[in-house]
């Protein structure tokens, strides 16, 4: 089961966000990641073995900055893309 709890995405359509939801699940799965920060990180790197270079700032964003922000804050950040 994929999560569409906080699906609103300011550049992804509701699918589109569910779908790369689903891939990046899948990535957790394969990595034997928890939803750790580590977790989230070991994730990042998956994804990025599959992902063209043009998109690794996307999953940086996506994953890495988001997953220390809910740390951070300790709730789920609104969407954001930050390009770094």
């Amino acid at each position: 089961m994929i999560s569409v709890a906080h699906n609103e995405h300011p550049h992804l359509s509701f699918n589109e966000n569910a779908k790369f939801r689903a891939v990046h699940d899948w990535h957790h799965i394969i990595g034997g990641a928890d939803d750790s920060m580590g977790g989230e990180v070991l994730t990042y790197y998956i994804a990025q073995e599959s992902a063209p270079v043009a998109i690794h700032w996307l999953l940086f964003s996506e994953i890495i900055l988001q997953a220390a922000t809910a740390t951070h804050t300790r709730k789920f950040p609104t969407q954001k893309l930050v390009k770094v």
